[in-house]
């Protein structure tokens, strides 16, 4: 009965692929024509729609309350709405379990363009599908949703003692009821038409870190054969969409059979339920069945995998064959894709084939995501009512009640009580805790398998039944289960070392790497150009004998008693000597502030090892060397304003010693600087309003003007270098503020009533994590300084991307004005280069500048404004306008102005002065320094 390892394995590898990443657009499903659908099969009062992809950030845009939305603002879905009086426009897949940091992986899969309409119209559901259908500008799918149903029948409690057995046997009372464990022909059985449950146990008895989440009735969560065994997270009822389980038998059972509490003197066994020291494996209640009430089978399956459940427990289906509802099946994909948790990769969905005692279409079972159970009685026949089909993948125990309830599947229910019932909803949990054991076995050996090698190792392992069903050849799937089996197709491997990695500086490359996943090897191996080069205890190497220049490549093995694993990853490293890089250099009053990044390889800046280190840096000035430091950043005083200095540093090595290659050069000339406030505000911006480090939302972008007028009143005229930046921080947000960025240009716009375009924005400042220091102005030093030409406006643009929590803080000191200040922000998108929509606030932030002016060269002229609007002026009446002519250069400023016809110019003498001079149609000037 049992099969080889070995050749289970060689069948594993054939079949093992990967799934796909994202589920599919359902067009090779069977078409469903919903007027042959009867009325009971589909839920009245509210159908199913999915909007287009394109639709996507418009949904987004839009305010949702608690999952609901009033209207789409979409036209022509909108005026269908009023036609049919819908009452709710609701999105299938919210739910308040689920948490903020899935909400982007939710909408990569699409699930916001769900949405369910109730409408109460009295026109036939099918018309009213039709008519969404029929909108095709805006909805890419429309539905009814069809009933479903739990697949069950319940008979009498057990009475039945305990049987003896010869290994190992856990003391539960009623163990030896549980034939389809291990069945020994008690109540006319067929000998060994079981799991093989006592065998398997021999090797595994399930690992807690397994969560299996049972999409059913509610569990009861506190009987005394559960309860160790519940999933730390308890679960949630989608029925009620709260916390509260409320629970049901049928749930109850199904999770009972899949991990009721083992060995613990009471009760009943579960496949995987531990060994009464140890727990087994979690169960996850979602319930979705309540009562007379159901619902949440989209969300449920989402919320399973995006809390880490491994496997998808379903023993329910559709009321009628041949239908299904998309939304439920991408929920199956998703649970595939995104299942898994942290001990396997994918999920896998497990659903029973029917008690109709059919062959047909019943979906969700026959769909290609599921993995579908078909029931067979304690003679490995099939079960009278079990469903069957090609699309069929397994069989395994449901029992049969009819004559002998004793014959049915023992397991747990409500009230802290037992009974049989049969079906293939009790078919179904044996399989998926077959799948949670066989999880637990592979991950206590350090192994992750895939949904795909999990779904093979089932199917090719499972024991022909064909013998006694010769009628249902090829539709009762690959067999009837076979645990003991499965768990020997498991082979364990001598796993690699991980992550090898190899960091190379002058005359030496040190490789590094992590343990092997969940084993301990006696040694390793390092292979240099695929020859042996050296055995190592420890998780590092450095390899001293290479010539810089010349590129090496390296692998290490892990050496156990049983051999040698596989190689880790290859690495190539060329030893060498390495020059900084991304060499800067500003200057200050009397300073030059210069920094670069570390040189690549071994021995950076953050470490400092005994052999072939790197020791320092070489800074040089003008061609001549200036200092040596340990750091990345060095400040020159001893410079003289006005003086341009050119720099470089090299990388300086010890052991042997060495220096490297020059690093890019950087000039910088220090000045006097000179600063300006602008905003005569002492208003503190509130903890949700936006500012430029507020993060009531995680990520923000802004923009604010500060005119040249405001400029020229602060004592800051041009052209000149702004050279630093700072907002007055009232108070500090709880996070640094992660790619925080400043941008600059000169604008025409007086205030932000609009964006400002990105087109020439500059970036001027910007840091990994900024850390706004509260309590005055925190002025940032420009890495670019900004050259202002002293007559234009001047935009200041920040953004930061998403912090990892938002809270209410981070405020600055403001100055108000009508425009002040626009912002756009979100939860959920780095919002940088997002130039359109968010909010525009009067509560611009005050900001000082630090300047340095660039002396001119010559005569040099500022005209404020640039240009004077006359607007329409009656016929016999006159129009004055003013301007003014600045010099700002070197040298005296000489000119003419003339008019063109219909106009003259005169002199105010000063800017506001209401007497005129002459006028004339030409005036020359002449201004001094």
């Amino acid at each position: 009965m049992h099969r080889l390892a070995s050749l289970l394995a060689i069948c594993l590898a054939l079949l093992s692929v990967g799934l796909t990443a994202l589920g599919p657009d359902f067009a090779d499903l069977p078409f469903i024509d919903i007027y042959k659908v009867p009325d009971d099969a589909m839920v009245p009062g509210h159908v199913w729609i999915r909007l287009k992809p394109e639709l996507s950030g418009q949904l987004q845009r839009l305010e949702h309350e608690n999952g609901t939305l009033a209207s789409f603002g979409i036209a022509e879905l909108d005026e269908l709405n009023r036609r049919f009086e819908v009452s709710k426009i609701s999105q299938i897949f919210y739910s308040p379990a689920h948490r903020s940091e899935f909400i982007q992986r939710h909408r990569d899969w699409g699930l916001h363009l769900w949405y369910e309409i109730s409408f109460a119209s009295k026109a036939d559901i099918r018309d009213v599908v039709m008519a969404y259908r029929g909108l095709e500008g805006s909805v890419a799918w429309a539905e009814p949703e069809y009933k479903k149903v739990l697949y069950e029948a319940v008979v009498g409690q057990n009475q039945e003692p305990p049987e003896t057995l010869n290994r190992w046997t856990p003391n539960d009372p009623y163990y030896s009821s549980q034939w389809h464990y291990n069945n020994t022909g008690q109540q006319g059985g067929t000998v060994d038409c079981d799991i093989d449950l006592p065998e398997a146990w021999d090797l595994e008895k399930g690992h807690q870190d397994v969560i299996v989440a049972v999409i059913d009735g509610g569990i009861q969560t506190n009987h005394p054969d559960l309860n160790n065994n519940i999933w730390s997270g308890v679960g949630y009822n989608f029925v009620s969409g709260s916390s509260t389980i409320n629970p049901e038998d049928h749930g109850t059972h199904v999770a009972g059979t899949v991990a009721a509490e083992n060995n613990n003197s009471t009760g009943v066994c579960g496949i995987a339920g531990g060994n009464g020291n140890t727990k087994g494996v979690s169960l996850m209640s979602c319930q979705v069945f309540d009562g007379q009430n159901q619902g949440g089978f989209a969300n449920a399956p989402v919320w399973a995998a995006d809390n880490g459940a491994a496997i998808s427990q379903n023993s329910w289906g559709y009321q009628y064959p041949d239908v299904y509802n998309q939304s439920d099946l991408n929920a199956i994909n998703y649970f595939n894709a995104n299942g898994g948790g942290t001990v396997l990769n994918g999920g896998v969905t497990i659903f029973a084939a029917g008690n109709d005692e059919a062959e047909g279409n019943f979906y969700p079972g026959c769909y290609s995501g599921a993995f579908a159970v078909a029931a067979t009685n304690n003679q490995d026949k099939k079960a009278y009512y079990s469903n069957w089909g090609t699309w069929v993948d397994i069989s395994a125990p449901g029992g049969e009640t009819t004559y002998y309830s004793t014959r049915g599947i023992l397991s747990t229910i409500t009230g802290n009580n037992y009974a049989w019932y049969q079906g293939t909803s009790m078919a179904c949990p044996h399989v998926s805790g077959a799948a949670a054991l066989i999880i637990s076995y592979a991950h206590r050996n350090g192994l992750t398998l895939t949904n795909t090698e999990l779904k093979t190792i089932l199917q090719s392992t499972a024991d022909n039944h064909y013998g006694v069903n010769p009628s249902y050849t090829n539709k009762l799937g690959s067999g009837r289960l076979n645990l003991y089996n499965a768990l020997l197709a498991v082979q364990p491997p001598l796993n690699p070392p991980q992550n090898l990695a190899a960091t190379s500086t002058h005359a030496s490359v040190t490789l590094t790497w992590d343990a092997p996943e969940a084993m301990t090897p006696n040694s390793y191996k390092v292979y240099r150009n695929s020859s042996y080069l050296a055995t190592t205890g420890n998780l590092t190497y450095t390899d001293l004998n290479v010539t810089d220049g010349v590129t090496y490549s390296y692998y290490v093995v892990a050496s156990y008693n049983d051999g040698d694993s596989d190689p880790s990853n290859t690495v190539n490293a060329t030893p060498n000597t390495f020059p900084p890089t991304n060499l800067t250099a500003v200057g200050g009053d009397t300073v030059v502030n210069l920094s670069w990044t570390a040189a690549g390889g071994r021995g950076a800046e953050e470490e400092f090892l005994d052999e072939r280190n790197i020791s320092g840096y070489r800074i040089y000035r003008d061609g001549s060397s200036l200092t040596t430091v340990t750091g990345t950043s060095y400040s020159d005083h001893s410079v003289v304003n006005g003086t341009t200095y050119s720099y470089w540093v090299t990388t300086l090595y010890s052991n042997p010693t060495g220096e490297s290659a020059a690093s890019n050069t950087a000039e910088a000339t220090p000045q006097a600087v000179s600063f300006a406030v602008i905003g005569s505000g002492t208003g503190t911006t509130a903890t949700t309003e936006g500012c430029p480090i507020n993060i009531y939302k995680k990520s923000l972008h802004g923009q604010s003007v500060y005119t040249a007028a405001e400029l020229n009143a602060a004592g800051l005229y041009g052209p000149t270098d702004i050279t630093q930046l700072g907002f007055y921080v009232a108070t500090a947000p709880d996070l640094a503020l992660p790619n925080f960025r400043m941008r600059m240009k000169h604008t025409t716009a007086t205030d932000v009533a609009n964006w400002i375009s990105a087109d020439g924005l500059t970036t001027v400042y910007s840091s990994a994590s900024y850390q706004p220091v509260p309590g005055n102005w925190d002025l940032l030093i420009l890495s670019t300084p900004f050259a202002w030409n002293g007559i234009d406006n001047i935009v200041i643009d920040t953004d930061f991307d998403r912090v990892a929590t938002e809270s209410a803080t981070g405020t600055v000191r403001y100055t108000n004005m009508s425009n002040g200040y626009r912002y756009g922000r979100s939860t959920y998108s780095d919002m940088g280069e997002t130039f359109t929509g968010g909010l525009v606030s009067v509560y611009r932030p005050d900001v000082k500048l630090g300047f340095v002016y660039v002396e001119p060269a010559g005569p040099e002229i500022a005209v404020d404004p640039l240009s004077l609007n006359y607007g329409e002026v009656e016929v016999g009446q006159t129009s004055v306008k003013q301007f003014t002519i600045h010099s700002t250069g070197d040298e005296t400023l000489s000119g003419s102005i003339t008019t063109p016809a219909g106009y003259t110019v005169s002199v105010a003498g000063r800017k506001g002065q209401k007497n005129l001079g002459e006028s004339r149609n030409t005036l020359s000037f002449s201004l001094p320094v």
